[in-house]
């Protein structure tokens, strides 16, 4: 029994863009035209994020990895690589969408963990903990909106200010497993989850978020706006 696998892509001026692979062989993209002919393309679509815009399309390579940043690409719709530029990654996998002139908009929300002790990092928190010696930090929860032009340059960057939790860590210890955490000995007011988000423009941003005092005190529905 053969293994046949295809999936299209519409939007590319006059050509559809199908990738293909057939009993095991490796994957193709093929551009097919509106007159019916048939060309092998570079496969700039796999495993990225497609974007559509009013004047070309970006493809995002999204990185998970705090210290590697999210590479897009921005391309005609005749499939011409206009530029390549990096995206820094601040907190995790964006949201991401395109605005008016095609301006690409960034959201991220997530909680990180920093170690303020000196000679301590992530990597040696759990032996430093297992030797009984002490490691301080703190738990942000970071919130960041950003947009780009077409070209990657920076246009906007509002991020209210985060929740922080301030303490030391100890070790968690399971059945199987051993693991350092965040006891919070203090906190400083803030951003604590973002709720709901709306790009006005490339320059304007509405949010909604909770604002925490500490870890049981919260208010909802706290409205910020940015421009």
């Amino acid at each position: 029994m053969f293994d046949y696998y295809a999936r299209v892509y519409g939007g590319f001026d006059d050509k559809i863009l199908v990738r293909t692979t057939y009993d095991g062989t490796p994957e193709t993209l093929v551009a097919i035209s509106s007159d019916g002919s048939l060309n092998v393309v570079e496969d700039i679509l796999f495993n990225k994020t497609i974007l559509y815009g009013d004047t070309g399309f970006y493809t995002v390579d999204f990185s998970d990895n705090l210290l590697t940043p999210h590479k897009v690409c921005r391309h005609k719709f005749d499939l011409t690589r206009e530029r390549c530029f990096n995206i820094p990654s601040v907190n995790g996998r964006p949201s991401v969408e395109v605005l008016e002139e095609d301006v690409l908009a960034f959201t991220t929300s997530a909680k990180l963990y920093k170690i303020d002790t000196v000679g301590v990092n992530l990597n040696n928190l759990k032996e430093t903990l297992l030797g009984n010696l002490e490691a301080t930090g703190q738990a942000i929860h970071s919130i960041h909106h950003k947009t780009y032009s077409p070209d990657g340059k920076l246009i906007m960057d509002a991020s209210p200010k985060p929740f922080r939790e301030i303490g030391r860590y100890e070790l968690l210890q399971g059945f199987s497993y051993i693991l350092p955490y965040l006891v919070a000995e203090r906190y400083e007011p803030g951003a604590c989850y973002l709720s709901d988000y709306l790009f006005l423009s490339a320059t304007e941003v509405l949010d909604i978020t909770h604002f925490c005092v500490d870890e049981n005190n919260s208010q909802v529905n706290h409205v910020n706006y940015w421009r």
